[in-house]
């Protein structure tokens, strides 16, 4: 089932952006057998910010940011939400 960027974020804030997306995220890494560094590496995004993120130090991440992760974990942007819920 495929969803519209903007529906996808309108439910995203809605839930709260923080649902579990860091246990979603170490999940896919596991899954990709990567680590931080490959994950930026990857989808672009600085390791520094990824770690900050998963550590909850960084709790607001913008659509386009999340967008890359999910590109580096080889998912689909909706798929790393339904892993988040």
């Amino acid at each position: 089932m495929a969803y519209s960027i903007r529906v996808l974020w309108a439910y995203f804030l809605r839930k709260g952006v923080n649902m579990d997306l860091k246990a979603a995220i170490e999940s896919r890494k596991i899954a990709e057998g990567i680590n931080t560094a490959e994950l930026a590496r990857r989808s672009g995004v600085g390791k520094q910010y990824i770690g900050e993120l998963l550590n909850e130090k960084k709790d607001n991440p913008t659509l386009s940011i999340l967008i890359d992760l999910a590109n580096g974990l080889n998912m689909p942007l909706w798929k790393l939400i339904k892993l988040a819920e």
